[in-house]
């Protein structure tokens, strides 16, 4: 939108017309021309309906009712996105109004956003009004205008134009997801020849939003459990620089995801894998998911990585420096096992029942369930599960590994979240401290050590993934 005080007939420069002191403000010559477009639009409507009110005095007809210019809808339409200001336009100039104050300003004098929306609105209504249908080949509408303003006026100016078909070029994502009803055709590749393109088909189980996110990605994808602000996010997409990390919610997202994205036939080229927590999940329940792409850890849940002895050496000899870290490890664990699992060693147990029951509940298949025998239909299935045996089986687990003294296995019993943040004043840190500034170290020169001392707790994910998505990279961009 601006220019700049260079002599080079190819520079923005050139554009402004020279002048030393308004090559800031002064306006583009296309935007002049726009302008002049839509004022002869208005005059011509303006004319036309005078000729037909005359028309119809003549042969004692009604006069037509009156209607709003390409010129007047502008007005609104930049109206009603500056609600604080008025577009006014008077002797072939336009200006803005500041409706608390009352000031008024040239157009050379709007902000960017103002001139863009004017710009583009003036364009848009410039365009014929006929029997014909018009294509409107938009690209990257987002630039030059601020996300807020970008939804509203382009929605807008659709509504303003019905005879016209608008056809987006873009890569802002919200955009493209605020269209929720249009198709939408995705780019694949370009070769400098000829455009691989495909349209986007509807995917239930796979959201939209997600999707589209992921479309043009060159890393395989691995979905993971939290948020962008969560435990999961911090230690996956440092561990695994190769892979695009997905955080999706919980563990059943997850999976879903997975599952979903691999079924997907338009990412037939793509590969997902997913990581969870382990959640008392059985092996044989643990075996399938692994065979899906989905993998667990090596502990309880992602928390209990910063209870593991290798990770605890590394951030004692961070934390303090001057103290024994052996002795700090064990006394953290001795607290841990004394303190936290065997003296709740009942609470452990009731929460790992309730948990392999919802993890065995959610692994049935109910698609036998019929509508007239639904009850008994799904009765029969949940008998399967042997609750008895179950919490018989997971009792004597968790006794042995008390009477072990087993620290490792305890960690992957212990499914505890409040455990890690009781742990920080063993290391000279505020206990709520404790994870914040760990994970604050994978962006320092200790990165390398502790990742290291996590990779036995987390899965270790196919290479020949990384090294497919690499391989469509370099064909992609040849």
């Amino acid at each position: 939108m601006y220019g700049n005080t260079g002599r080079d007939r190819k520079s923005k420069g050139y554009r402004w017309g020279w002048s030393p002191e308004d090559y800031t403000i002064r306006l583009l010559k296309d935007f002049d021309d726009t302008l002049a477009a839509l004022i002869a639009l208005h005059n011509d409507q303006n004319q036309k309906f005078v000729e037909e009110c005359r028309e119809q005095e003549i042969h004692g007809g009604q006069p037509p009712h009156t209607r709003k210019t390409s010129l007047e809808n502008v007005l609104d339409i930049w109206g009603s996105i500056f609600p604080a200001r008025e577009l006014l336009y008077s002797d072939g100039q336009f200006s803005a109004k500041v409706k608390e104050s009352g000031a008024v300003y040239p157009a050379r004098e709007m902000s960017d956003g103002e001139r863009s929306v004017l710009y583009l609105a003036a364009q848009v209504l410039s365009v014929p009004t006929d029997d014909k249908s018009r294509l409107l080949i938009m690209d990257e509408p987002e630039v030059h205008l601020n996300r807020s303003l970008l939804n509203s006026l382009w929605s807008k100016l659709e509504a303003a134009r019905p005879d016209c078909l608008f056809i987006y070029i873009t890569h802002d994502v919200d955009f493209v997801l605020s269209h929720t009803a249009s198709d939408k055709v995705w780019v694949r590749d370009y070769d400098g020849k000829s455009w691989d393109i495909e349209l986007l088909e509807d995917d239930e189980s796979l959201p939209e939003g997600l999707l589209i996110r992921l479309l043009g990605n060159r890393r395989p994808i691995l979905f993971v459990e939290g948020d962008h602000a969560g435990l999961d996010y911090a230690i996956y997409s440092a561990a695994y620089p190769d892979w695009q990390v997905v955080p999706v919610g919980g563990c059943t997202q997850v999976i879903e995801s997975v599952r979903a994205f691999r079924a997907n036939s338009q990412m037939h080229s793509y590969k997902a894998h997913g990581i969870i927590d382990r959640d008392y999940r059985s092996e044989n329940q643990l075996a399938v998911f692994e065979k899906e792409g989905i993998h667990h850890l090596e502990v309880a849940e992602v928390e209990n990585i910063f209870l593991t002895e290798p990770v605890m050496r590394v951030l004692a000899e961070r934390f303090s420096p001057e103290a024994d870290v052996e002795a700090i490890v064990s006394e953290v664990k001795n607290h841990i096992i004394e303190k936290r699992f065997a003296p709740r060693l009942k609470m452990h147990e009731e929460n790992a029942l309730r948990l392999r029951l919802k993890n065995e509940l959610v692994g049935i298949d109910f698609s036998s369930i019929a509508i007239s025998s639904a009850a008994s239909d799904a009765r029969a299935l949940v008998d399967k599960i042997d609750l008895g045996t179950m919490a018989s089986a997971i009792k004597k687990d968790f006794e042995s590994v008390a009477q072990k003294n087993d620290y490792g296995m305890v960690l992957v019993y212990l499914n505890d979240k409040g455990v890690v943040n009781s742990i920080g004043h063993f290391f000279g840190v505020d206990n709520k401290k404790y994870v914040e500034k760990a994970i604050a170290l994978l962006g320092t020169d200790a990165r390398g050590n502790l990742l290291d001392a996590m990779r036995p707790y987390i899965p270790r994910l196919p290479m020949r993934e990384v090294d497919k998505a690499s391989a469509t990279a370099i064909a992609g961009a040849s």
